[in-house]
């Protein structure tokens, strides 16, 4: 069994510096590409084998909720076969590879730590529904026809940060409003899929094929009452490609339940169109009823689209000039 004490003094204090746990750290696993030189070299190290996985799946099942287990994913490209549901609570998935993860470069190269399937009938690739959980540091992208969304947060207070989520490329997801995201927050119960905080990450590519429904981001559709609030962006660049005027970034649908608040704080929405010909009508996509506020703070800014839009639930941070102490701008 790997325990933290068996570590490296340098590796221990990693991991509980960007974790941020103190020294409460469990049992440490590792996810390598079979056959791989990381992979012959955990086991001229002498690792447990219990503890190095080949695939998602196997690295998240050996893991014990509630005791702060953390999955250590080496560079390479994870091609896998099936669904994971991460339905562990407070455990850890964290990226080996290069501080800024992308699509892959050419082969041979190690530092992405990349994970894909081209199974038919996937609807997540990744499918968050315990608690307390953190991700840094992996790309992450669902190309196949019936995929909803490549991470799909179903639990609450869970922390993403400095990943890679690329929107789906298959062209029955490009021409869909209900497929092909790179995000989706969608509630399974009443009181999940919110207090989520999604920091430093790339959401979209505008390199894609270019889309003609839908967007990168999705509050809800299976939504239930008092659910899915509270959920925080920081500093995340949101992209894709449209040329559709009815294509948008952020949709949030009638059912998704959003409640208090939806956080965008120094994120950065962009869309491309061919020769920059046009820009989109809307960042916002928003039919929910129950109330919420989109709240646009910091640096938050747009690029390729008209207007924010379509909700009536949209403040900026900048505020009016009032003898009463200002008033915060209602933005269309």
């Amino acid at each position: 069994m790997i325990k933290l004490g068996n570590l490296s003094a340098s590796l221990r204090q990693w991991l509980m510096s960007t974790l941020q746990l103190g020294p409460g750290i469990g049992d440490v696993h590792y996810l390598v590409e079979n056959a791989s030189a990381f992979h012959v070299r955990l086991l001229d190290s002498r690792i447990d084998s219990a503890h190095i996985h080949t695939s998602l799946v196997a690295g998240e099942d050996a893991l014990v909720t509630n005791r702060n287990d953390v999955l250590l994913a080496f560079p390479g490209t994870y091609t896998e076969t099936a669904k994971t549901t991460w339905d562990k609570s407070s455990t850890h998935l964290i990226g080996l590879g290069g501080p800024i993860q992308r699509t892959p470069a050419v082969a041979g190269t190690k530092g992405a730590v990349y994970f894909t399937s081209t199974t038919v009938g996937l609807t997540e690739l990744l499918l968050i529904s315990g608690h307390y959980n953190q991700f840094h540091g992996f790309g992450a992208y669902l190309p196949v026809a019936a995929g909803v969304a490549t991470i799909n947060i179903q639990g609450r207070v869970n922390r993403l940060k400095d990943l890679y989520i690329r929107d789906g490329d298959n062209a029955t997801q490009l021409a869909s409003g209900v497929l092909g995201y790179a995000l989706q927050i969608d509630p399974s119960a009443s009181g999940y899929g919110n207090n989520n905080l999604i920091e430093d990450c790339h959401i979209g590519e505008s390199r894609n094929t270019t889309r003609t429904a839908g967007g990168q981001i999705l509050f809800g559709l299976t939504g239930v009452a008092a659910a899915g609030q509270q959920n925080e962006f920081k500093r995340c660049f949101i992209q894709g490609r449209a040329e559709t005027a009815g294509c948008y970034a952020v949709k949030v649908s009638g059912n998704a339940c959003v409640d208090r608040h939806i956080l965008w704080e120094d994120c950065v929405f962009y869309n491309f169109w061919e020769n920059l010909a046009n820009t989109l009508l809307t960042v916002f996509s928003d039919d929910c009823g129950s109330t919420h506020l989109h709240m646009l703070t910091g640096k938050t800014a747009q690029y390729g689209f008209t207007a924010w839009g379509e909700t009536t639930y949209a403040f900026a941070a900048m505020p009016i000039p009032n003898s009463a102490g200002g008033k915060m701008l209602v933005v269309t």
